[in-house]
C-alpha cells in the first residue's frame, strides 16, 4: 500500500471499516458523550460498528442554527446522489416553523412538507413524535393524542400520511403499540422501517418501558422485528450512558468486498477484471477505495495498478470491476503475488471483513516454455 493513501484514508474522520452494515443514528435527551462522539437533545450520534461513534449535527444540514433550547424531536435521511437532505421535526418553534411541522432541510433552505395544524386543521399543541420516510410514503407519530375526523389518533400508533384524492389529509394505521406490548401510559417515540436483504427491518422505541412475550424494552433500548420473521423480535441498546432515545433513525447501506480471495493468472493475461459486489442493503451512497501492495510481485514490474475509487449510488447493488495490467517481463522467474484491499472511502461504506482482500498470483509463462523444451531435447 502506498504510504500517503494509507495518510490520507486515516485523515478522514468519518471513514469508518467494519464488518457492520446497519448503522444506528439516534437522539439522545440528555448530553452524552460516546468514545469522543457528543451528543444531545439537538446533536445526534452515529453509531457504526460496536464501539465506533461520530457526530451527527443537524446544523450541517440546515440553513439556520438550532438554539440549545430547541430539541431534535424526530428526523430521516432522504439520500440524494453522494450525500442527504435532512427530514426533521424540532420541539420549539424555530425559524419560521413550528413543533407540529415536518421540514426537508439542506444547507441551503428549509421546505415545510407538513404541518400537523395546518394540513390536519388540529388547533391543539400537536408535534411529530417519530418520522420515516420511504420514497413517497412519511410515517409519523405524534407526541400527544388527538381525533382527526371521527378516528382518534394515538400517541402510541404510527401512521403513514396519505390522500383522499380530493384534497384530504388521511392518516393511516401501520403499527399498533398496544400489539407491540406498550402500555397505555407510553407513547411510540421512535420509529423506523429499513430494508434489508429479506424485506425490511422495523424498529421502534418508546417513553416508557414495556414488556413483550420473551422480553423487556427499556426507554433506552430499540425495539427490532424483521418482516421475514415477525415472531423473531430483540431489543438492543446503544449505550448504558444514554438513558432515553428521543428520535431514531437506521440506515441500511450494505458492504462491500471482493468476490474472490485468490486468483492465479498467466503471466501474459495482460488486462484483467478484478469485481467488487454490494450485498445485504443498497440504501445511500456508498464509495471505496481499492488500493494495491506488493509481496513478490512489485508494482510497475510484474503488474500495473493505480488506486481505483469505486461506488454505488443508493438503490445500486450491482457488482463493479476494476482494472489492472499484467506485466509479461519475458524473464523466467517464477510465480509472484500481489494482493488488493479494499477500504471504505465515503460515509455510511462498509467492507466485508472477509472480502477486504485479494491475494493475486502470477504465473510464469516462461516456466511452460521451459517444459516445453526440456521435453523435446
Amino acid at each position: 500500500m502506498k504510504a500517503c493513501m494509507f495518510l490520507w484514508l486515516l485523515a478522514v474522520p468519518f471513514i469508518v471499516q467494519a464488518d457492520n452494515f446497519d448503522w444506528h443514528m439516534f437522539v439522545p435527551t440528555e448530553g452524552v458523550n460516546l468514545n469522543g462522539a457528543y451528543g444531545d437533545h439537538n446533536q445526534g450520534v452515529i453509531q457504526g460498528s460496536f464501539f465506533n461513534f461520530t457526530e451527527l449535527n443537524f446544523d450541517d444540514y440546515t440553513p439556520f442554527d438550532i438554539p440549545d433550547s430547541t430539541a431534535v424531536s424526530a428526523f430521516a435521511l432522504e439520500p440524494i446522489a453522494q450525500s442527504f437532505v435532512v427530514w426533521v421535526s424540532f420541539s420549539t418553534p424555530i425559524d419560521v416553523f413550528s413543533p407540529g411541522e415536518i421540514l426537508r432541510c439542506d444547507v441551503d433552505e428549509c421546505q415545510s412538507v407538513f404541518s400537523v395544524q395546518q394540513d390536519l386543521n388540529v388547533t391543539a399543541a400537536v408535534a411529530i413524535d417519530a418520522l420515516d420516510l420511504q420514497e413517497d410514503l412519511i410515517s409519523v407519530s405524534f407526541d400527544v393524542g388527538f381525533t382527526h375526523g371521527s378516528e382518534y389518533i394515538d400517541p402510541k400508533n404510527v401512521y403513514s400520511i396519505g390522500s383522499d384524492g380530493n384534497g384530504n389529509i388521511l392518516l393511516v394505521e401501520q403499527s399498533n403499540g398496544v400489539s407491540l406490548g406498550m402500555s397505555e401510559a407510553g407513547n411510540m417515540s421512535a420509529y423506523d422501517k429499513s430494508p434489508n436483504i429479506n424485506g425490511f427491518s422495523f424498529f421502534f422505541g418508546a417513553d416508557t418501558v414495556f414488556n413483550r412475550t420473551n422480553d423487556t424494552v427499556f426507554s433506552n433500548e430499540i425495539l427490532r422485528i424483521d418482516s421475514s420473521n415477525p415472531t423473531h423480535s430483540y431489543a438492543f441498546g446503544i449505550s448504558e450512558v444514554v438513558h432515553f432515545i428521543k428520535a431514531f433513525h437506521s440506515l441500511n447501506s450494505g458492504y462491500v468486498g471482493l468476490i474472490d480471495e485468490s486468483i492465479d493468472v498467466d503471466e501474459n493475461a495482460g488486462n484483467i477484471q478484478i469485481e467488487l459486489y454490494r450485498t445485504y442493503g443498497n440504501e445511500a451512497y456508498v464509495s471505496v477505495l481499492v488500493e494495491s501492495m506488493d509481496s513478490s510481485a512489485v508494482e510497475s514490474v510484474d503488474y500495473q495498478f493505480s488506486p481505483t475509487a469505486v461506488e454505488w449510488f443508493g438503490g445500486d447493488d450491482s457488482n463493479k470491476s476494476i482494472s489492472l495490467d499484467i506485466i509479461d517481463n519475458q524473464q523466467l522467474d517464477g510465480k509472484k503475488v500481489f494482493f488488493l484491499y479494499v477500504f471504505a472511502a465515503s460515509e455510511f461504506a462498509s467492507i466485508s471483513g472477509l472480502h477486504e482482500l485479494i491475494e493475486i498470483r502470477i504465473i510464469d509463462d516462461e516456466m511452460d516454455d521451459l517444459i516445453f523444451a526440456d521435453g523435446f531435447d
